[in-house]
């Protein structure tokens, strides 16, 4: 039985790790009380990831590795679903597949995932806000919030906290939603 529970974890932990990867030499965290966040100049680790899914550390994730993304993220600032509904209609549209994220303290976050080579940024970028321009939502930030990064730069743009949180899901916070019929948080 702890074979399967081992190999549970791990296979969770993999499928994590494929959706919220970028820089692999740095990322983000804050304090949960607080809520200062700031950057922590370490290797990204499996041990990471755990300890953001239990709810020992929060983990943020700088998407941009060069000029390519593996994810790209629209941050609705505000508690109406109206909005982020919109863009998920609109991206599937264009035939994107988007997920909202109930976010940590208010609004929500749209999530398109892009496979393990990732995709030009400043494409991805330029889809995002075109679709925030169509469902008439200036005010989101997208993220990244960069098209490229200088190889031998110090800057490693801005980093997003990731959903999944553990002491905050049991709050329906940074959980994904289903919202086909009543809009529910995914078990």
């Amino acid at each position: 039985m702890n074979a399967i529970r081992q190999f549970d974890r791990d296979a969770k932990l993999l499928l994590f790790r494929e959706c919220f990867t970028g820089r692999q030499d740095v990322y983000g965290t804050y304090d949960p009380a607080t809520h200062r966040s700031w950057q922590v100049k370490e290797t990204v680790t499996d041990r990471v990831f755990l300890d953001h899914l239990i709810g020992r550390k929060p983990y943020g994730v700088y998407l941009l590795t060069g000029d390519r993304t593996r994810a790209i993220v629209a941050d609705f600032d505000k508690d109406d679903l109206a909005a982020p509904m919109d863009f998920v209609a609109v991206a599937a549209h264009y035939g994107l597949a988007a997920y909202i994220e109930r976010s940590k303290r208010k609004g929500y976050h749209v999530w398109t995932f892009f496979g393990s080579n990732g995709v030009s940024a400043r494409r991805a970028r330029l889809v995002f806000r075109h679709m925030r321009d169509e469902v008439g939502a200036g005010t989101i930030e997208v993220f990244p919030k960069q098209d490229v990064l200088a190889p031998d730069s110090s800057y490693f743009g801005n980093f997003v906290n990731v959903p999944l949180f553990g002491r905050l899901v049991p709050k329906g916070r940074t959980v994904f939603l289903n919202t086909a019929g009543p809009v529910t948080p995914y078990p």
